[in-house]
């Protein structure tokens, strides 16, 4: 059982709508990323469901996230194994698998 609600779409607000396009759509979204970010039902995956729970939050909370693993300076395989080592750290299984299989997909 899950400990939060999924939600999926259809969206009760525009904001979720925005926040959901926005993390499907980004440098996250598509089918080329190392891990699945929406289940079957259409539900986002790991933290990204609960940042539609409160889009207010949510949205600069997704910015700061894709802002550091994106546009940040460190090389693709030293973040992805900083993100590992704090993963571990904190026994989050999302980010472990997540970041496991970006580690493997190589450089990005």
């Amino acid at each position: 059982m899950a400990r939060l609600p999924k939600l999926q779409p259809p969206f009760r607000n525009e904001d979720q709508q925005r926040l959901y396009h926005s993390i499907t759509n980004g440098p996250r979204g598509g089918r080329q990323g190392p891990f699945a970010l929406v289940d079957e039902t259409g539900a986002l995956t790991g933290p990204f469901n609960a940042m539609l729970l409160q889009p207010g939050l949510g949205t600069p909370l997704q910015a700061l996230g894709s802002a550091v693993r994106f546009q940040g300076t460190l090389p693709g395989r030293a973040r992805e194994l900083a993100i590992l080592v704090v993963a571990a750290h904190w026994a989050s299984a999302f980010e472990q698998h997540a970041h496991e299989a970006a580690g493997r997909q190589g450089p990005g």
